[in-house]
């Protein structure tokens, strides 16, 4: 797996998810990300890799969502009210091709499905609306980074979740946070699998 990385300036104030180091970076001159998506796209055509419908994108690229260490017990679904709730999410690439994808602001680059005990939709936090508002507005800020992820090879994120949804309140919760495919298995979503997370006083 190879990542490549386009420069912008980051704001990181604004930046609410962090990410696990990627092994390769390659610095493009370019000015704009999206110049980056363009002569990849290109690429992709030139190539003529096919694209897969349905089920079998599916199972060609896997979410995987873990807590992470900083819970209560490392590994474990629970948190302490008023700790931040992280989580490791893991993309593996089951295709007999390579793909590509990015990663800029995880808050925006994921989406995310929240309950309560009851069933009920967890509001945003006031956070993630502004940040959601910038980007109508063009203004962002994060990573603008180009994964190319092997067949066979995974690729790791994290995910501040209680920083986009209000996980201020002690109770259980349900979560699946999902992402769009990368564009050689063409459009459509991939979900990760449900977690049950607990949060205590």
């Amino acid at each position: 797996m190879s990542v490549i990385a386009c420069s912008r300036q980051l704001d990181t104030r604004s930046v609410i998810m962090r990410s696990s180091q990627p092994r390769t970076l390659k610095v493009i001159e370019v000015r704009t990300f999206s110049r980056c998506v363009v002569i990849f796209g290109a690429l992709f055509t030139i190539i003529g890799i096919s694209t897969l419908h349905g089920k079998d994108a599916e199972s060609a690229f896997v979410l995987q969502i873990t807590p992470w260490q900083n819970a209560v017990q490392p590994g474990t679904a629970s948190w302490k009210k008023a700790e931040p709730v992280f989580f490791i999410l893991t993309m593996k690439n089951n295709s007999g091709h390579t793909l590509h994808f990015a990663l800029t602001n995880p808050a925006l680059d994921y989406r995310a499905t929240v309950l309560d005990s009851q069933g009920k939709p967890v509001p945003e936090t006031e956070v993630f609306r502004k940040m959601r508002e910038g980007r109508k507005n063009r203004i962002e800020s994060g990573r603008n980074i180009l994964v190319v992820l092997k067949s066979g090879e995974t690729q790791q994120d994290t995910i501040e979740l209680s920083s986009v949804y209000e996980l201020a309140n002690s109770g259980k919760y349900t979560v699946q946070i999902e992402r769009d495919m990368p564009p050689e298995l063409g459009s459509g979503v991939v979900e990760s699998n449900l977690v049950k997370i607990t949060v205590v006083e």
